[in-house]
């Protein structure tokens, strides 16, 4: 259709003619023609916005990772368990940062475990899904974690968008790889 359409405006355009039925039909390609550049500008904007923000699932996953070096850098040093809890909850859930802040701090010391990081940001993040408001992603366990805490090689986390971040709200290990990230 868009091509006949073409070919009626180019045959209508030679100025040989110009009657009434030639001007309706360039003006009704003009509105196709305006109407399909709209639909394309559209779909190109929606995967602009759709590849942003899956590099904004990744992005999260590599901050949140990286916390850990802001508890440990602290200066001054934090001074409670909650301050560490709450650097963690700029990238994970409630419940994982406080469990990530009871491996980070010494209760018999009041202060940050001495040591290195444990924390590792993964490489390479593999997007599974993602939603409006959740995202999958799929990554090989960072050999430190899986040393430190006997973790097992890969790593299945689901992230949640609240108040405008992604937060990594579970986490899960297996020595099977998943599927997303390529054969066994």
């Amino acid at each position: 259709m868009f091509r006949s359409s073409l070919t009626s405006f180019a045959s209508c355009s030679d100025g040989a003619q110009d009657s009434d039925g030639a001007r309706r039909t360039r003006r009704a390609i003009g509105v196709r023609l305006t109407l399909l550049l709209k639909a394309l500008a559209a779909a190109c904007a929606g995967g602009l916005a759709h590849d942003a923000r899956d590099a904004d699932v990744v992005e999260a996953v590599r901050a949140a990772y990286l916390l850990e070096r802001r508890v440990l850098d602290a200066r001054p040093p934090l001074h409670s368990r909650a301050a560490v809890a709450q650097i963690y909850r700029e990238g994970f859930s409630e419940d994982l940062a406080e469990h990530l802040a009871e491996l980070s701090w010494s209760e018999p010391e009041r202060t940050v475990k001495a040591g290195g990081f444990a924390l590792e940001p993964p490489a390479p993040i593999t997007l599974v899904a993602v939603d409006h408001d959740e995202a999958t992603v799929a990554f090989p366990t960072p050999i430190v974690q899986q040393l430190l805490w006997e973790e097992k090689r890969y790593t299945t986390a689901t992230l949640e968008r609240r108040q405008g971040r992604w937060i990594i709200t579970r986490s899960i290990t297996s020595e099977a790889k998943p599927a997303s990230l390529g054969p066994p």
